[in-house]
């Protein structure tokens, strides 16, 4: 694994992490650790290189942030008045000034019409505005260093297996990327780079029977159930084994018929 530079919050060694308010870490800038300092929040302040607009409907902002990958994370979602406040608490950080005085949209939707900003300034004052309204969008996310869990959004993908410790285990990338002859899809796996992580493969069967386990049959993980993915197992030079969620089974193919693709990775 090569840690990105930019993110120190890719993990090197076993040993827990701990945070600070105003750095850069998980995506975003931290705004607030829990008292561990293992854990805590994120934002995302300046979005303009991360989505095509700065500014927003509270339905386009809502849907940015459902479809937003970023370093890997995909766990993005606008933030609670709360969650707004604790920003607003922080941003005389440098890395957090230039949310200052913006207004800034809240997941609290009042009704079918309005939904409520933040004037971000220091006391942080709430206006009831149309959701036709452009406003800004904050990206943020929650992060613990304190152990993976199946189904969390880390390390470049979606923990599917994870050890007594919680330290060590197995992500698989969150979204299908198209379909691809059994080749393509060997080397999309070896050139993929998600959040700084590059040392990804094509899933074993026994870890696809894994990913159907703690996964698929809990809808998680959003695997097309109608089609097939491509595993790394050949059974002659011209045929390799698929794995459809819906029946939990393997079918062989033809290595030249496009089929859906997942890597999977250690962490």
């Amino acid at each position: 694994m090569t840690p990105t530079p930019s993110d120190p919050s890719n993990p090197t060694n076993s040993s827990p992490r701990t945070y600070e308010l105003g750095e850069f870490a998980q995506g975003g800038v931290v705004y607030y650790v829990d008292d561990t300092k293992e854990g805590g929040k994120v934002v995302i302040p300046d979005v303009a290189f991360v989505l095509p607009h700065l500014d927003t409907t509270w339905d386009g902002a809502v849907n940015a942030c459902k479809n937003l990958d970023f370093r890997g994370y995909t766990d993005w979602s606008l933030p609670t008045i709360d969650e707004l406040k604790l920003i607003c608490a922080q941003v005389h950080l440098p890395r957090l000034q230039g949310v200052k005085g913006t207004l800034c949209w809240s997941d609290a939707a009042i009704n079918e019409h309005n939904a409520w900003q933040m004037d971000m300034k220091s006391t942080g004052v709430l206006y009831n505005a149309p959701k036709i309204t452009s406003s800004i969008v904050l990206p943020i996310r929650t992060f613990s260093t304190k152990g993976a869990k199946i189904g969390d959004h880390m390390h470049g993908g979606i923990v599917y297996e994870v050890d007594e410790t919680g330290l060590h285990g197995k992500v698989v990338t969150a979204a299908d990327q198209g379909e691809r002859t059994w080749a393509d899809a060997k080397a999309w796996c070896d050139s993929l780079d998600v959040g700084g992580f590059k040392d990804w493969s094509l899933p074993k069967p026994a870890d696809f029977y894994e990913l159907d386990r703690e996964l698929g049959l809990k809808n998680m993980g959003d695997f097309n159930k109608q089609k097939t993915y491509w595993a790394d197992q050949e059974l002659d030079e011209s045929i390799a084994n698929a794995f459809n969620f819906k029946r939990g089974e393997f079918y062989k193919i033809k290595k030249d018929q496009p089929r859906l693709v997942r890597a999977i990775r250690k962490f």
